[in-house]
């Protein structure tokens, strides 16, 4: 019978290529393809992070270790709305992983656009000004990790955050009933969202998937026109 697709982060690479298996790849492994690539930015829906119940499971997600060694900027609509944002934030802090807000001072939370009590590192009013930003980054000062661009999804497309938290308030609460936790838990919670909000949520999903890569697109032809005045 046909083996599943697995679900590989940068620790199934190695095991997925020998093993000739398919798979679908988290930030982490789309992160350490970038860098064999050479690939400076790619888009994403919302990075993993610290979960939520993380000090009784220590449940951190891969994707914020491999953005603090690659040299690429991830735009992303901030992190998913399940995880613990606080932490997940302290965590990109520690990792010294720039986090600009694309014309936001606060960080957006994926499906809304989050709440006051939580900051980017540096506002950006343009896509030019955050590719000045990279290319500082990493050309001037060498540094060798990645950058976050948080851009927030479109007004028409975001939940109410007081909505968004009380479905994942439910959803975590049945994850731990049901024992779930691992690789199977942000699939888990997206799916129960998907259900409570009658697929509201996967509308919203593609709006920012959709926005998130036209920021990228249009990222990477910032930087290249830059390094090509530089050089």
């Amino acid at each position: 019978c046909a083996l599943p697709i697995l679900k590989a982060g940068a620790r199934d690479l190695a095991a997925v290529c020998a093993q000739g298996r398919n798979a679908g790849t988290t930030v982490s492994g789309t992160l350490a393809a970038c860098q064999l690539a050479g690939i400076s930015v790619f888009a994403t829906g919302g990075i993993g992070g610290v979960h939520r119940g993380w000090s009784q499971h220590r449940d951190i997600s891969a994707d914020l270790r491999e953005m603090a060694n690659t040299p690429c900027c991830v735009v992303s609509a901030g992190a998913k709305s399940v995880l613990d944002l606080p932490a997940t934030l302290e965590a990109l802090e520690t990792l010294s992983v720039p986090v600009l807000g694309l014309g936001v001072d606060n960080f957006p939370q994926f499906h809304s656009l989050g709440n006051n009590s939580l900051k980017v590192s540096h506002r950006v009013e343009s896509i030019r000004e955050a590719a000045r930003i990279c290319l500082h980054h990493w050309d001037t000062l060498g540094r060798e990790g990645g950058i976050l661009l948080a851009n927030p999804v479109a007004q028409e497309h975001a939940f109410d955050y007081q909505e968004i938290e009380r479905h994942v308030e439910d959803a975590v609460t049945d994850a731990i009933q049901r024992d779930v936790r691992g690789q199977e838990l942000t699939p888990f919670l997206l799916d129960y969202l998907a259900k409570a909000t009658a697929n509201r949520s996967i509308e919203t999903n593609i709006a920012i998937l959709t926005s998130n890569a036209q920021v990228a697109g249009n990222l990477a032809v910032e930087l290249h026109q830059l390094l090509g005045t530089n050089q």
